[in-house]
């Protein structure tokens, strides 16, 4: 009851602060800490029994069956096997259509089926007698009927059932939850320790009051049960050998760990030439210290100090192996830290998981009614590039056609060269007078955006062959966009933008003619019942690239949520939300983005 009083009362105290973890705390209560972590396991292994149980069947011979309310949906022959073929249930894709065989045994066991009913099941079994039918189940046996009639299906899987995925459902917990859990529990002992507790006599506006008067101690117990909590569950952290020194840049390649395993991060840190020596001789009298910032409930890698004697250094994350001599740079734990020297760039590989994804998920039916305008630049005439923005607008098509059902017809997609001034705003005007009251139309851009200073910082999408110097196109102005869109004869118009308006993108002032500081857009209007804009980050943040994946990190997870069915948008933003915010934080303080939404969030996709 404690715990869900402060949880009810935390947001009410959003403060920021500083955690630091250098050490062990080996004088902890480990009976407590085992407690708290089997109690919060318990919980999370019957949540996933009873998920698990609710959408799966293990038949005797250790077939896997679909069991969730799918298995009542009707389809022809064909479609159902192309239905089993594309479908992605509790983390398996290798589902297909039941043979007639395998049918006959499940019947057996009826009592497992889930709302079953005396319809018939298609199998993948086609008629000896004719290869335009197929065999099928139903409750009183099997019979064989035309691949055009529309029968329900039920999918299967050959992989025998492993009982093991439940016998350690601790392990396969996130991190991040594991350390929250911690971090609750050591904040109600401290909470407890304090006093800070209701009284049997006490009105609850009268404890209000008093944790409020106490919210300075609240922090401190905060930011000291986030120590305790990474102390219980990494233990102490340590920079591993062996390192790799490049001399020619100065810097030490290394990997930082920690005692109890789980925390493994690839650091690069700039050590003089004539320390060099000594540094890496003394690496095992080297102390580790991880700083992180706390703000609204949320971590934030801050800063790495690696101290050898009296000599202090800081190390920055390198998402580059530390061996490779071509590495480069490319985040900074510092958020006032800007990387000059970089060693020369490599050849990037990524791993691109949209398209095998996409392809394993299902295909909605063409939707005439639905509209996609999609501008993705990369590539621009008089600035530097958006890195993946050509490789994001052009998935994002896929995506949005095959999840959505959006047609040929009704899309518009212009990539760099093709989405010149002229070219948008020709193909915008062309598709707007086409769209249809009832119509739904999606907007995506992925690309600079800045402030104009002259115009009150009033926000531009930058065309292609426009100079950034000279902005004097109004049509780009970002309010005559909306103002085009909502004024439409649409329904409902979504729009994803991919872009910052700061001047700015990937934690670097990269457009030219524009001041390297951060400048806060002004805000901009549309009609907000109809309309709903999407954005990548809010005020003066930047949109960052992906390079794991080889996108842009908000169209990434934007894909992601819609592949993996967030139907409505407020699903769909808590989704990109979520995963944008954390994936930004693990970058490094600098590299926040949080998106962010304006416009009406009740909206159907």
């Amino acid at each position: 009851m404690l715990l869900k009083l402060f949880i009810f009362l935390l947001p009410v105290f959003l403060f920021a602060g500083e955690v630091v973890w250098n050490s062990d705390f080996s004088d902890m209560d480990k009976q407590n800490i085992d407690k708290i972590i089997k109690e919060y396991v318990d919980t999370k292994y019957q949540q996933e029994v009873s998920d698990w149980n609710a959408n799966i069947n293990i038949s005797s011979n250790g077939l896997m069956w679909q069991n969730n309310e799918d298995t009542i949906k009707r389809f022809n022959h064909n479609d159902a096997t192309e239905y089993c073929g594309h479908l992605a249930l509790h983390g398996f894709n290798d589902w297909r259509l039941p043979n007639i065989d395998e049918f006959k045994s499940y019947i057996s066991e009826i009592q497992k089926f889930n709302a079953i009913t005396d319809s018939a099941y298609w199998s993948s079994s086609v008629s000896a007698a004719s290869s335009g039918s197929a065999w099928f189940s139903y409750k009183l046996g099997t019979s064989t009927g035309p691949k055009s009639n529309n029968l329900d299906v039920r999918c299967v899987r050959n992989s025998i059932y492993d009982g093991s995925k439940h016998k350690n459902p601790y392990a396969t917990i996130k991190e991040s939850e594991k350390l929250t859990s911690l971090t609750n529990h050591f904040i109600e002992q401290n909470l407890v320790a304090n006093k800070l507790t209701k009284s049997k006599y006490e009105k609850l506006s009268v404890f209000q009051e008093r944790v409020a008067k106490n919210q300075k101690l609240i922090n401190e117990i905060t930011l000291k049960a986030v120590s305790q909590a990474y102390g219980a569950l990494y233990g102490k952290p340590y920079l591993d050998k062996p390192l790799k020194y490049n001399p020619e840049s100065e810097i030490f390649y290394g990997v930082i760990k920690s005692s109890k395993g789980g925390f493994d991060k690839q650091v690069s840190i700039p050590v003089p030439i004539a320390e060099a020596e000594n540094f890496e001789t003394n690496i095992e009298k080297i102390k580790t210290k991880i700083i992180f910032s706390y703000q609204n409930e949320k971590l934030i890698l801050k800063n790495i100090t690696i101290e050898e004697s009296h000599k202090k250094y800081i190390a920055m994350l390198s998402d580059v192996d530390y061996s490779n001599n071509n590495a480069v740079l490319t985040a900074s734990l510092s958020s006032l830290e800007v990387i000059t020297k970089v060693l020369p760039k490599q050849t990037i590989t990524y791993n691109d998981d949209i398209p095998n994804l996409l392809e394993n998920s299902s295909t909605r039916k063409i939707d005439k009614t639905k509209w996609l305008f999609i501008v993705g630049i990369e590539n621009y005439e008089y600035t530097d590039s958006v890195p993946y923005s050509s490789n994001s607008a052009k998935e994002f098509e896929s995506v949005m056609k095959r999840r959505l059902g959006i047609s040929n017809e009704n899309t518009r997609t212009l990539i760099n060269t093709e989405a010149t001034s002229a070219k948008i705003d020709y193909n915008l005007k062309d598709m707007l007078r086409r769209v249809q009251a009832g119509d739904t139309i999606y907007f995506y851009y992925s690309g600079h955006g800045i402030p104009v200073p002259t115009q009150d910082n009033a926000p531009y999408m930058l065309a292609q062959d426009m100079n950034p110097s000279y902005i004097t196109d109004e049509r780009f102005k970002l309010q005559n966009i909306y103002k085009q869109l909502s004024n439409s004869k649409a329904t409902k118009i979504v729009a994803f933008i991919d872009s910052c308006f700061s001047g700015g993108s990937d934690n670097q002032a990269l457009i030219k003619g524009v001041a390297s500081t951060r400048i806060k857009p002004k805000s901009v209007t549309f009609d907000t019942n109809k309309m709903l804009v999407i954005s990548a980050g809010s005020g003066t943040q930047y949109s960052n690239k992906y390079d794991e994946k080889g996108n842009r990190l908000f169209s990434y997870y934007v894909m992601r949520g819609l592949i993996e069915n967030n139907s409505n948008t407020q699903r769909l933003y808590d989704y990109v939300k979520s995963n944008v915010q954390e994936k930004s934080y693990e970058m490094g303080a600098s590299y926040e983005q949080v998106p962010v939404y304006t416009g009406n969030i009740g909206l159907e996709l």
